[in-house]
């Protein structure tokens, strides 16, 4: 067919024909150029529609508004092309581009009827998500920019296929210009008759609008079940954007249809194609009748300022231009409008504060420990009561071994000798001479570079001793350091480190014995060799503690242990022999970290030795090599009836075991490699070394000692080639994630940003330090001095997964009130806030969308804290928050209700012990918020 019609005034022979007989010429003229404005108009309305949310980062950060794109474009395509079609039309005064330009119109009209009409389905069916997510009490989780451009180009497919279906060669449907007004797929003959009613159009119109119509039935019946149908104004806003759908759906789409393909009169062609360009019309001014488009909208139109996220996503303050005035003027105005001192919340304790202390502008790296204690507290903090402020201990002198105690082999270079030399002579008042300095580039970490190396090896208090692998094989048991079978390490040596929990605890011996340990170690041994193939017997030495480590001179044993920093960082591999008893056997089996291993991973000085290598292996960038050597049978052992000969004298001796009387044998011992899944060197805060079971109590202040040096080193570094890493790329993220990060590392993030570090502060948006050891000390400080810091322009902190408490909460507030530059977000889920979280609230005036206060030990009393502040009762005390995330507490019927009716505020009360109807408002009202 295509554009076979016919001329006016021709008589039709049937239905068919009469759907191709042109109008009257200057009826067609009247209808293009008519349809040329319309076309025109509504093109240039999603044009703007458009670009207004693109120009907005809050417009363009609500998945819903990407949703209005998905549905502006197909109107601009089908509104556009048709203006430009209709203009030439009536500009040539009868149909232009002969049948080639029909088919293209047939597939732009196609396009644009199908793509609009099923992007509202996608819009209804999350509408009804969100009330199924209310229904079910849980928290709606918004869509990602992935997931919503994955729809979108979802329905763009399903709209290309439908608009090129009648462009397949021997598809009985043919684009004609119906009436001669527009090309449309049109059908012509019994067989296109099938086709298009049981299909196109079924795909076209009627499926996505029966849809469309089933989300808004079921959504209300949710609503009514859970006793909304009083419609608050959050439960209206939801439904509005139904009523939206089904104006655009039954008032234009569903006309539109029956005019252009049902009705049989040319006058109802012609009102059918107009109701379809009004439709892209209408719909654009809907979309700005969404009160966010339109608040952009008239601010753009009467020229005032936008209150909207900057191109980063930071929203300035009405009287603030953060990119016009200095950061002088901005601190002395903000001084006046924001309270410097922390606002007493009545029926809230704030005896219990872990201190405050002014903007640190200097910092220096002090050698003592870092890190917590067993209760939690920054042990290198000397709190002083009379100034509130948090000084550093004093390196002592014999920290570090002088220039002269170090051996050639360490390979110690220069500057780590200097600072060492430097260290070792300091005396009381000189830590913050300038000569004992700490250069950043000492803490490179680097696999090429020597320092960190060095910097750990200058650890060692007395030599490294190893056993040769031939001469601990050969020995029958396992050496005592008495036999003299060790030798100083040489930097040629293949080092095996053996990690083990003394065996024989009641006679103060490592092996039982029959020497089952030993046995275990030479098989674990031969096995690892295995591992090195091009390593010579010869290079291959074993460091035990009880060959290694003098066992008969106390001075000397605690020298060994002060240099285990030290004999780690030479070692290359770490073994773990595995007790052959039925419970560390079972454990063994699924154990994926040495800490999950049983009668080893709850010693402590078991922990030590292993949190030792894990972190010195990330320090020095070098492969990890952990393992555990013991039972694990498998394949026909493991299927065998008789299991409990698996820990008899002769399988636990020699480590197989023998089956079908003998004539098979088996080994049912396995070398598994430990601690190689991401963040191995991440410790919670109850696995840690000091936490561990002890034999001698009073060995845990050494172990604490190891602890804090280690994971000083392990912070420091970390923080360096995080930075070294930023500047290398353009990341606006700074992730510090599970890096065991403390209060001190805060102050030396902040030195580095003071220095070295500090042009990156203008690209940093973002600042995650989830699965630390924070206090709020810690998290105050970032806060305050990162806000102050020249070019600082990050918006979002997160702090989850620390150990932020009640106690320290008003320091947190001072901090969020002191800000100068404000927060886009402010996570601090999975804290210990509890009462605290109410001076946390109170503190955010700075922090514009999201303050994320889920598992926080918040009760009923807790959350009437928050109530009084987000009700304006306490004076001073105000959130700009948009959203109050408040899930996984235990906040009840009353006080969520309460909550929920002191502020207009989106609160998230999800997986607390509320009733449906709570969490439903709840939800209603975040269902608002993001529509």
């Amino acid at each position: 067919m295509p554009y076979n019609t016919f001329p006016w005034g021709t008589v039709p022979a049937d239905s068919w024909a009469a759907k191709v007989t042109r109008m009257h010429p200057d009826t067609l003229r009247f209808a293009w150029l008519l349809w040329a404005i319309l076309a025109g108009t509504a093109a240039c309305a999603n044009i703007i529609i458009i670009c207004v949310i693109l120009r907005f980062k809050s417009l363009r950060s609500k998945h819903f508004n990407k949703f209005i794109i998905g549905l502006a474009f197909p109107d601009l395509v089908f509104s556009g092309a048709c203006g430009v079609t209709c203009t030439l039309n009536r500009y040539h005064g009868e149909w232009f581009g002969g049948s080639v330009h029909c088919d293209v119109q047939g597939f732009y009209v196609t396009f644009g009827f199908a793509a609009s009409i099923w992007m509202n389905v996608i819009i209804s069916r999350e509408i009804h998500s969100m009330a199924h997510s209310a229904r079910t009490s849980i928290s709606y989780a918004p869509l990602k920019t992935k997931a919503v451009m994955l729809r979108i180009a979802s329905v763009y497919c399903i709209s290309l296929g439908l608009a090129a279906f009648h462009t397949i060669p021997g598809i009985p449907l043919r684009s004609n210009a119906g009436y001669g007004l527009a090309c449309i797929p049109l059908h012509y003959d019994g067989a296109s008759t099938v086709v298009f009613w049981v299909f196109f159009a079924p795909m076209l119109l009627l499926i996505p609008l029966l849809l469309v119509f089933w989300h808004f039935c079921s959504t209300y019946l949710i609503v009514r079940k859970l006793g909304m149908e009083r419609y608050d104004q959050d439960t209206k806003a939801v439904f509005a954007v139904f009523i939206r759908l089904l104006i655009a759906l039954l008032v234009f789409w569903g006309p539109a249809g029956i005019l252009i393909w049902i009705a049989e009169s040319p006058s109802m062609g012609f009102a059918g194609g107009t109701v379809s360009h009004l439709q892209a019309l209408v719909s654009a001014i809907i979309y700005c009748q969404k009160s966010d488009i339109h608040k952009e909208m008239r601010s753009l139109i009467c020229h005032k300022p936008s209150q909207d996220l900057d191109s980063e996503g930071s929203k300035p303050s009405p009287s603030h231009n953060w990119e016009s005035e200095s950061d002088d003027d901005v601190a002395g105005d903000e001084a006046m409008r924001w309270p410097k001192e922390p606002i007493d919340i009545p029926g809230m304790t704030g005896d219990s504060v872990e201190g405050q202390f002014p903007a640190t502008q200097s910092f220096v790296l002090a050698g003592g420990a870092a890190g917590l204690t067993q209760d939690g507290d920054c042990s290198n903090d000397i709190f002083d009561g009379s100034n509130r402020m948090c000084r550093f201990n004093m390196i002592q002198p014999d920290a570090f071994p002088s220039e002269r105690s170090v051996r050639t082999e360490t390979g110690m270079d220069q500057p780590a000798a200097d600072w060492a030399r430097c260290v070792s002579d300091a005396t009381e008042g000189s830590l913050f001479a300038d000569s004992c300095a700490l250069p950043c580039d000492l803490f490179q970490g680097r696999s090429d570079d020597p320092s960190s190396r060095s910097r750990l090896l200058a650890r060692e208090r007395t030599p490294m001793k190893v056993v040769p692998l031939d001469a601990f094989l050969s020995h029958g048991k396992l050496p005592h350091s008495r036999d003299r079978l060790q030798r100083d390490a040489e930097l040629a040596d293949c080092v095996v480190f053996v990690s083990h929990r003394w065996w024989n605890v009641a006679s103060n011996e490592p092996d039982t014995p029959e020497g089952h340990k030993y046995g275990l170690l030479c098989r674990a041994l031969v096995a690892l060799k295995r591992q090195v193939p091009n390593q010579r017997l010869d290079d291959v030495v074993i460091w035990i503690d009880y060959a290694c480590i003098d066992q008969d001179d106390p001075m000397e044993r605690d020298l060994g242990i002060s240099s285990l920093v030290s004999y780690v960082a030479r070692s290359d591999f770490l073994v773990i022999p595995v007790n052959p008893i039925p419970e560390a056997v079972s454990a063994f089996k699924n154990a994926s970290h040495p800490i999950d291993l049983v009668d080893y991973g709850e010693r402590a000085w078991c922990r030590l030795e292993v949190y030792v290598f894990l972190c010195v292996a990330e320090i020095l960038q070098k492969p990890l090599h952990c393992y555990a050597y013991g039972l694990m049978p498998s394949g026909m052992v493991q299927n065998c009836t008789c299991t409990a000969d698996l820990f008899s004298a002769s399988v636990v001796s020699t480590g197989h075991r023998s089956v079908a009387c003998g004539l098979l044998r088996f080994s049912v011992e396995r070398l598994q490699r430990l601690g190689v899944q991401q963040n191995s060197a991440m410790f919670s805060f109850e696995h840690l070394p000091t936490n561990g079971q002890l034999t001698h109590e009073a060995d845990r202040d050494l172990i604490s000692s190891v602890q804090q040096d280690v994971r000083q080193d392990y912070g420091r570094t970390v923080l360096d080639r995080a930075l070294r890493m930023m500047q290398s790329t353009q990341h606006r993220s700074l992730i510090l994630d599970d890096k065991q990060l403390t209060c001190d590392d805060a102050e030396y993030l902040i030195h580095c940003f003071q220095g070295t570090a500090k042009k990156l502060m203008p690209r940093i948006r973002k600042l995650s330090m989830c699965c630390n050891l924070l206090r709020c000390r810690g998290a105050a400080l970032l806060v305050r001095e990162l806000s102050i810091l020249p070019g600082s322009s990050i918006l979002n902190m997160d702090f989850s997964d620390n150990f932020l408490e009640a106690a320290g909460a008003e320091e947190l507030q001072h901090a969020l009130n002191s800000m100068r530059r404000p927060l886009r977000k402010l996570h601090l889920a999975r804290n210990r806030l509890g009462e605290g979280a109410a001076k946390v609230v109170a503190g955010a005036c700075r922090v514009q969308k999201l303050l994320d206060l889920s598992d926080n030990q918040i009760g009923n009393r807790e959350a009437e804290l928050i109530v009084r502040v987000l009700a304006d009762e306490v004076p001073g005390a105000r959130s700009s928050a948009q959203i109050l995330m408040l899930a996984k507490n235990n906040i009840e019927s009353q006080a969520g209700q309460a909550l929920l009716a002191a502020s207009q505020v989106v609160i998230d009360l999800a997986q607390n012990p509320i009733p449906p109807a709570v969490f439903a408002e709840a939800a209603m009202r975040q269902a608002a918020a993001l529509v």
